[in-house]
């Protein structure tokens, strides 16, 4: 099962600036009890980094947040000013680089995270739908826990498959964040 939680954030400063009603701790409670009582779960979120007043402080629990791989897939937003909003009237607006650099350091941070997963995966069989068609033995398709367009892709190599069937096959390596299957 694939689940996706809006956390955007884990710093309590930050949440409140946000005007999100959710906590640090209640967002840990909810994520632990989620994989303590759904087994297989695979859980995704998008994160937004740069909101305005961001310390090093805040940026720092929310890389560590990443770095202990609550989340199977992820994706971070650099926040972007739009003046019209509460937010884009905010004082202590980032710089353009600061929130760039930050994305990429929690985008480093979760691929080390999705790799150590896939690895986690090697061995197990999956069911995959085949999407398409890209060699004379390669396809492609995704996994119940890969939106389409978003997340990574499942490569199936086999000779006999057809376009738009689910098939189970068994997970045996990555190139990426991408699964290969047999």
């Amino acid at each position: 099962m694939l689940l996706d939680l809006p956390v955007q954030h884990i710093s309590g400063p930050v949440l409140k600036r946000m005007g999100r009603r959710h906590s640090e701790e209640k967002t840990r409670e909810l994520v632990r009890r989620l994989h303590e009582h759904i087994p297989g779960l695979a859980l995704r979120t998008s994160l937004i980094t740069g909101f305005p007043g961001e310390t090093e402080t805040d940026f720092a629990e929310l890389l560590d947040f990443v770095k202990e791989g609550h989340f199977q897939r992820l994706g971070v937003f650099e926040y972007s000013r739009e003046k019209q909003t509460p937010a884009g009237k905010m004082s202590s607006q980032l710089s353009v680089e600061v929130i760039s650099e930050r994305r990429e350091k929690l985008m480093i941070t979760q691929q080390e995270v999705a790799l150590s997963f896939a690895r986690s995966l090697f061995g197990k069989r999956l069911e995959v739908l085949v999407e398409n068609r890209t060699g004379p033995q390669s396809f492609e398709g995704r996994t119940y826990m890969d939106a389409p367009e978003i997340d990574c892709k499942a490569l199936l190599e086999s000779r006999d498959i057809e376009e738009g069937r689910i098939l189970e096959m068994e997970v045996v390596d990555t190139s990426g964040y991408d699964l290969i299957l047999r």
